[in-house]
Order: C-alpha cells, then structure tokens, then sequence
C-alpha cells in the first residue's frame, strides 16, 4: 500500500472577493448549504431510495464496476434554532449534520476525481443515540471503507476501527487521530469494513453558536477529496470481533438512548462538564455564562422521523 504523505491541515489558499469567502466555497455553496440546513427532514426522501429510516441514494460508478467502492454516510436529524449568515461563516446548529449531508450530497462530487462514484446513506436518530445506520449493517460489509462528516474541528476519529492498516493509512495522510465517543458508523463495529469520522470544521456543536468558517471548510474539504482520492480503490479490511465495539454491544438495538440528553455524542465540552448535563441542571443554580451558552436550548425543535411524531 503506497502512503500518502502531503494532506496537511489548512494550506496556503486565495481567497475571494477580498478574502470573504474561500475560493473553495462559493456563494452557490453557501446558498445550497444553508437551504439543506433549513429543509424539511422529509424532503430529503426524493434523492435516493427510501431503506427502513434510511435514505439510500447509490454512486455515479464507473460501468466496469459492479457497484461503488467506499460509502459516505450523514445523519439528517438535528437541533433547530436561529441562523445567521455573514462573509466568512455560517451559525446554525443544524450544522450538525446538516453540513455533512451538504458535503456528501452537493459540494465533494465536484471535488473527488470521478465525480461521485461513492454509495450515501443518510440516517435519522443519531443525535438521541439511535441511529437508523444499524439498519445497514449488512449491506456495509461490501465497501471499501466508509466515511462520515459529523466531527468539529479537523482530525479524524476512528472509534473502534483501529485495524493497524487503517490507522497508517490516516495518520501517514496527515490527520490527526482520536477514538471519537459516538456517531452513526459505530454501527457497523461489529463488521468487516474500516470507517471514519472526519471534522468537517464546524464548531460549538449542540448550541445555538454552532457555526462554520467557510475557509476552514474550504480547507477540510480539499484534504477529504484528497484522501478519497487516493484510497477510493483500497479496502480496509476491519476484524469486528478482535477489536471490541467502542459503543457497547447492542447498544443501538438496546433503546438504551431515550433522549437526546442520556448519552454521549461526539459532544462540546464546557468547563469539564458536558453540555447535556449542564443543560439539565440550567434551573438549578447555573451560573449566568452557563445560562447564555445554553440560552434556548430548552426550546429547541428536535427534527425526528416525521411518521412517528408528526414532526414539522
């Protein structure tokens, strides 16, 4: 396996229109983006074919392959609250996943050679701990890898696909590796594939100052296209049963989640206590800067599968 050295995070780039917006992310982009951001969940039925929960939209492959080699998956469900838009940067929690969803969807074919030839999976009920992903399973084992965006920041996480081929792969590509806490791929631990959660640059995840800089996005993009590139072709063969599931066993299939706030997402953490928690005890004594961190948060919109709650 040859390695690739040269993905470092955020290169020398040129910006446009006096530096508002990465050349990598146009004003197009940012009007798509934002419409996925505020788009009804149920919209999103009519890009692929509908799989229990799931969205199953296939790749552009290439006619001499039977079908496509990696799958990229994004979460629909999220956090709703106010959105906000100026030159450089994007507020919104719905960034989470939205964001990712927009990138699969819309903006990496543009950016991977090839087009999209990659198979999307889009889930619901990651963000409550249940996520549709684990409906998938078995159709996972064919790929490749799998790739999510649903991460802040810019390093990797690798929950429980720890394979030593895998990790050489990432971390000779230049990203910085974690073990993560929980996004919908740790569904697919327990199987024969590798699979990963790159940052896609966002940040205060799970509060109303979610938000985005188009540049680091820009940035993050280009080294994920990179890294696509250049591993499309290569299978990561992953041993579900010598590496334990970072999750627990069964754990999607225990509805042991029952709200979004009893369990750990790949959450922000405030002053060593996680947001969850502090929005639990936000009637009990907080301090005036938790208050405004968690302003709202009470009153958020939580977008479900919209035929078991009546959603929006």
């Amino acid at each position: 396996m040859s390695k690739h050295k040269h993905n470092k995070p955020f290169p020398n780039t040129v910006l446009t229109g006096g530096g508002m917006i990465a050349s990598v992310i146009t004003q197009q982009d940012v009007r798509e983006l934002i419409a996925y951001c505020n788009a009804n969940i149920d919209t999103f039925d009519r890009l692929g074919t509908k799989q229990g929960r799931n969205i199953f939209i296939p790749g552009n492959a290439d006619p001499k392959d039977k079908a496509a080699k990696v799958l990229a998956v994004g979460h629909l469900d999220h956090y709703t609250g106010k959105l906000s838009c100026t030159g450089t940067m994007l507020t919104t929690p719905a960034l989470d996943d939205r964001l990712g969803v927009w990138a699969i969807c819309r903006k990496l074919p543009s950016m991977v050679n090839g087009g999209r030839r990659y198979d999307i999976l889009l889930t619901r009920d990651e963000e409550r701990g249940l996520s549709s992903a684990d409906e998938f399973c078995k159709q996972a084992d064919k790929y490749n890898w799998i790739f999510e965006l649903d991460r802040r920041g810019t390093d990797a996480a690798y929950y429980g696909f720890s394979d030593d081929m895998w990790l050489e792969a990432l971390g000779g590509d230049g990203w910085d590796l974690s073990t993560g806490s929980f996004t919908d791929i740790c569904a697919f631990e327990e199987g024969s594939v590798s699979a990963v959660n790159f940052g896609i640059a966002y940040e205060n995840e799970h509060t109303t100052a979610c938000s985005v800089n188009f540049r680091k996005l820009g940035l993050q993009l280009q080294r994920i296209a990179s890294f696509y590139n250049h591993y499309k072709d290569t299978r990561f063969a992953h041993d579900g049963m010598a590496y334990p599931r970072h999750y627990g066993k069964g754990a999607f299939k225990s509805s042991k989640y029952t709200s979004p706030y009893a369990w750990s997402d790949d959450y922000y953490d405030i002053g060593g206590k996680t947001l969850q928690r502090d929005i639990r005890d936000a009637d009990m004594g907080a301090t005036p800067k938790k208050k405004m961190i968690v302003q709202n948060l009470r009153d958020w919109s939580y977008v479900q599968d919209t035929s078991k709650t009546g959603g929006k």
